[in-house]
């Protein structure tokens, strides 16, 4: 999912309104994009909707908005396609799911499944035991689950963007408007929570 590295100039073309610059944008973070959206689409959904389909969503939605690019408040383009890809994100589970809008209870980057403790729990313990252990495997995840239930949303999505979505500490800190210091105390706590739940497995 590694993506190519980002042209220097990239920001600022996309704040002057370069009609080259978004699509650049695009072909470089594609397959990250495309990663992600396997990994936050709800189930249901990803039956109904190809990933293909979301990001040419996503691009139409970038392009309306490529009027707004401030290049001063982001490091790197991803981190505002990121934000974007987000909000397409959460808006086609309100229009297939009919879910609305909770302020009191939604999530940074939307609520989105693969930020939930059970579906990331599950994901956690698929990627550190073997697929022939499925008695131990439901044990851990109980307590995996168990432990990440007791945290705090902001620090799950830390976990989501670091170790499945690949994003840098200081990606990750200004997706969810988190100094880059306090991202990386809060992440490496929850890591050491993890490790404690995974025990020899971690």
């Amino acid at each position: 999912m590694a993506a190519a590295p980002e042209p220097s100039d990239l920001c600022a073309r996309l704040q002057a309104g370069a009609e080259d610059a978004l699509a650049e944008a695009f072909g470089i973070y594609r397959p990250r994009m495309e990663q992600i959206v396997r990994l936050r689409l709800h189930p249901s959904l990803l039956a109904r909707l190809d990933p293909e389909d979301v990001i040419q969503e996503t691009f139409l939605a970038a392009g309306k908005r490529q009027d707004t690019f401030d290049a001063s408040r982001t490091t790197t383009a991803w981190v505002w396609l990121r934000l974007v890809l987000a909000q397409t994100l959460t808006d086609l589970h309100r229009a297939h799911l009919g879910k609305k809008r909770d302020a009191g209870r939604e999530s940074p980057l939307g609520g989105l499944p693969g930020g939930s403790s059970g579906s990331l729990s599950q994901r956690l313990v698929a990627s550190v035991t073997p697929p022939s252990s499925a008695a131990a495997r439901r044990e851990l995840t109980a307590s995996v689950h168990e432990a990440l239930a007791t945290m705090d949303e902001i620090d799950r999505e830390l976990l989501v963007l670091r170790h499945f979505e690949e994003a840098s500490n200081r990606e990750a800190a200004e997706l969810l408007g988190l100094p880059a210091s306090t991202a990386s105390d809060r992440y490496l706590r929850a890591l050491q929570r993890l490790r404690a739940a995974l025990g020899d497995q971690g």
